[in-house]
């Protein structure tokens, strides 16, 4: 299975490069397989929606995708701390058969929000590389860190 959280905008292009590549984008949505999703303004909802998912790994599907392209989140969490309390939760998800990919766009966040996604997976990707995150932190000490900070936005 396969989720997208993304902009409604790019989600035509992500269904033209897949029918490129042969997939029935149609057919993939209406089993389930694919779910395209615009996001949820709260942390609690995203991980409703990623809780529903997982109840259907192992048992419909193998293994699951999730994928943010992470400017589905401007102008809906209200704060960088909103956004990161679901990054962080993202790594608390156990012995789950699953890969998350979070894709920040550097030109549309400030660098601090980019700085504190880093922080919430153990994991990055510079270029083409995936590399073991020097950055990251445990996910309780991570949202404590936030919480003594003053709330900023994403953008």
């Amino acid at each position: 299975k396969c989720v997208c959280i993304m902009n409604t905008d790019p989600e035509q292009e992500l269904e033209t490069g897949l029918a490129d590549a042969g997939v029935l984008t149609d057919k993939v949505k209406a089993s389930g397989q694919l779910v395209v999703s615009p996001g949820e303004d709260d942390p609690e909802k995203m991980k409703a929606l990623l809780a529903s998912t997982l109840s259907e790994i192992p048992g419909r599907f193998p293994f699951l995708r999730w994928v943010g392209e992470m400017t589905w989140s401007l102008g809906k969490m209200p704060t960088t701390e909103k956004l990161m309390e679901w990054e962080s939760h993202c790594n608390t998800v156990e012995d789950a058969p699953a890969i998350f990919l979070c894709q920040y766009d550097l030109t549309a966040f400030h660098g601090t929000v980019v700085m504190d996604a880093m922080k919430t997976h153990p994991t990055c990707i510079v270029g083409n590389t995936i590399h073991q995150n020097p950055f990251y932190q445990d996910a309780e000490e991570f949202l404590q860190e936030l919480r003594e900070k003053p709330s900023t936005t994403l953008a």
